[in-house]
């Protein structure tokens, strides 16, 4: 990775967003927005012949330090002000992320019990499933679950 001096000197910071400060080639001018937005729908910039997630390389700028891990506190991949990101572990992150797509219920943390003929409820912390029961309707398995989440998950719990 690149030192935070290099990378002051390489962009300017605003918006949340990274702005080349020179022109890297002779395709891009200085003060264009760097880099673009990959595959797994982060921004990503190039820098060296090496890519960099754009969120990671503004956490650098910032704070001189680079966390393991960082966390979008809105999930939302693109919004890389630097007051949306924050450093976290597997289980943090996991914590923060939305209710899956192809999740049955629509209530991240309810799936359907097919021995039980009811939906259970679960929390997941540090890799662990914590089965908190099974409940007659969805809305009963949501509330255990609500319940009990802000106390394993803290600033980093979210409900949907």
């Amino acid at each position: 990775m690149l030192s935070q001096t290099q990378l002051h000197e390489l962009f300017d910071y605003r918006d949340g967003g990274l702005y080349w400060k020179v022109s890297p080639c002779n395709t891009v001018k200085a003060g264009s927005r760097a880099g673009t937005q990959n595959a797994n729908g982060y921004r990503t910039v190039n820098i060296k012949g090496a890519k960099y997630l754009e969120h990671r390389v503004i956490y650098m700028m910032h704070f001189n330090v680079l966390p393991r891990q960082l966390d979008h506190i809105d999930c939302d991949k693109l919004n890389n002000h630097i007051e949306n990101l924050r450093p976290c572990d597997d289980s943090q992150n996991g914590a923060n992320r939305k209710v899956p797509k192809n999740n049955s219920s629509g209530v991240k943390g309810v799936t359907w019990h097919k021995v039980g003929q009811k939906w259970g409820a679960y929390i997941q912390q540090q890799g662990k499933k914590h089965y908190l029961g099974l409940f007659t309707t969805v809305a009963e398995a949501e509330q255990a679950v609500i319940s009990v989440r802000a106390n394993y998950h803290g600033a980093f719990t979210r409900h949907k």
